[in-house]
């Protein structure tokens, strides 16, 4: 999961919602974009293939181990910490889930959680981990106001607020234990991880 669960996910749109035909984050025509952004995903289409292939240039014109070590160990540096904030967010025992038919976009947007990871986590990623629940209610909010924007959210949300500050190796160890499916049966309105 933490070394190819990104790129898999943006090929394949395997953990997403699923829209009934191909969805992926590299198809102009994906269910994911608008009208608007269809010429956008070319234009990023075109600047990944263009990375691609001065990655491979350079590694043809130095070696293989200098491409390894200065492009990409650190790529999978990026992934693994991407994937792992991501799992950690919107995976936890306390968080709902619900089936189609009873879900909603304030529900979906709920179903996460905050996570205090240290001040120099919390600093270097722009503070993501910890108002990561406002994040999902306003996307546009930029980074260097979410933190007062947290604070003043908490008291509306009350119980639907959720957060922890355990270490992110136990938060990781609890989630992989306990965390292993949630009970999908036709009569619940309500999702729980099991």
């Amino acid at each position: 999961m933490f070394t190819f669960g990104w790129p898999v996910y943006l090929a394949t749109h395997i953990t997403g919602r699923d829209y009934g035909r191909q969805t992926n984050h590299f198809l102009p025509s994906s269910p994911l974009f608008n009208e608007k952004q269809f010429f956008q995903v070319i234009v990023s289409d075109i600047g990944l293939l263009v990375v691609l292939s001065l990655v491979t240039l350079w590694g043809y014109y130095t070696s293989f181990l200098n491409v390894l070590f200065v492009y990409i160990i650190p790529y999978l540096i990026v992934n693994f910490h991407l994937l792992l904030y991501t799992y950690l967010h919107h995976t936890d025992l306390r968080l709902p889930h619900y089936p189609s038919d009873n879900w909603n976009w304030f529900q979906g947007a709920l179903s996460t959680i905050d996570r205090d990871y240290g001040v120099f986590y919390n600093t270097i990623n722009h503070n993501i981990g910890n108002t990561h629940v406002l994040h999902h209610l306003f996307s546009k909010i930029p980074h260097y106001h979410a933190v007062e924007a947290t604070k003043a959210i908490i008291p509306v949300l009350g119980e639907f607020y959720q957060f922890t500050d355990e270490p992110i190796l136990t938060s990781l160890w609890k989630t992989k234990k306990y965390c292993r499916y949630v009970d999908d049966a036709p009569h619940n309105q309500v999702l729980w991880y099991k």
